[in-house]
C-alpha cells in the first residue's frame, strides 16, 4: 500500500489540481493504480512548459514535440532547421490578399515527401 501511496502522491503533485483535490490515500483504498507512463509524460511536459505561473503554453515547439511526443527532429522541417517547409505547402488566398504558409511540416518518415502535418507557430497573445 505504500508504494501505491507514493504513486498517487507522485502524479496528483505533477497535476497541481486546482478545485477538488483526492488524497493518495483514497485513490490507493479503492484500488486506482494510475499507468506509469502517464506519470512520466506529464513530467516532461513539465519541464517543457513555460517556467512559472500562468504555464499554459509551450515556448519551444520543437522541444515538446521531441522531448514530450518523442518525435524524431529529422521529420520535422521548416524554422531553424536543414530542410525548409517545402513551398507547395503554403496556399494564397487572393480574395484575402493572404497567403497560408506553415511554420512547421512534420512528414511521414515512410515517405518524405508527403506532409502529415502542417503546423503555423505564432507569438504569444
Amino acid at each position: 500500500m505504500r508504494d501505491e501511496l507514493e504513486v498517487h502522491r507522485e502524479w496528483l503533485g505533477l497535476l497541481q489540481p486546482v478545485g477538488v483535490v483526492v488524497s493518495p490515500t483514497a485513490l490507493a483504498s479503492l484500488g486506482f493504480v494510475p499507468e506509469r507512463g502517464v506519470v512520466d509524460l506529464q513530467r516532461r511536459l513539465n519541464e517543457v512548459r513555460a517556467p512559472g505561473p500562468p504555464r499554459e503554453y509551450v515556448p519551444d515547439l520543437v522541444r515538446l514535440l521531441v522531448h514530450v511526443l518523442d518525435w524524431k527532429e529529422g521529420d520535422l522541417r521548416g524554422s531553424n532547421r536543414r530542410e525548409p517547409v517545402p513551398d507547395d505547402l503554403s496556399v494564397v488566398l487572393p480574395n484575402y490578399g493572404e497567403t497560408l504558409r506553415p511554420t512547421w511540416s512534420i512528414h511521414d518518415p515512410m515517405e518524405p515527401s508527403r506532409a502529415l502535418l502542417l503546423v503555423r507557430e505564432v507569438a504569444r497573445g
